[in-house]
């Protein structure tokens, strides 16, 4: 999917959707249009830059490539929800709640570790939680020098 530009959809914006609007800004992301979906329709201001959020459906997915799902999790959260649609209707997944990690037939993903499991996705790509991204990205160098055999973690 190498494309000049793509047709981004961001889900949700509470904190992590809003944040994912920043990073996409800020890194100057190759966006052909951005929609912007939660549960209700209202407009929003990040940093200056005013976005038109949408109510969620399933239409709205048509011409999307990524969908980045930041929104409610759980059996009727929006990646539940709606993620079969965004793929049925071509977009590719990438979903930043709990909902798909532990479901083997989708790749968990942290970009400075396991880039290449990428291309596992059959629609879906799931991440860690913000504590596992980061020990994950700091463990790997030193597991691949001198190998790891143990960790404990206490996250709170």
């Amino acid at each position: 999917m190498k494309k000049s530009k793509y047709n981004v959809a961001v889900i949700g914006v509470g904190a992590v959707g809003i944040e994912m609007l920043r990073v996409l800004k800020q890194r100057n992301f190759p966006i052909g249009s951005l929609r912007v979906f939660a549960r209700s329709a209202r407009d929003i201001e990040v940093d200056g830059q005013k976005y038109s959020v949408d109510a969620i459906f399933p239409e709205g997915f048509e011409g999307i490539d990524i969908a980045l799902f930041a929104g409610t999790e759980g059996e009727k959260g929006a990646a539940v929800t709606y993620a079969p649609e965004a793929i049925k209707r071509g977009a590719i997944v990438i979903d930043n709640g709990a909902d798909f990690r532990m479901d083997p037939k989708v790749p968990l993903v942290v970009p400075e570790v396991n880039a290449k499991d990428v291309k596992k996705h059959r629609g879906i790509i799931a991440n860690p939680n913000c504590s596992t991204i980061q020990l994950v990205v700091a463990l790997w160098p030193i597991y691949r020098k001198v190998g790891i055999k143990r960790v404990i973690i206490t996250t709170l």
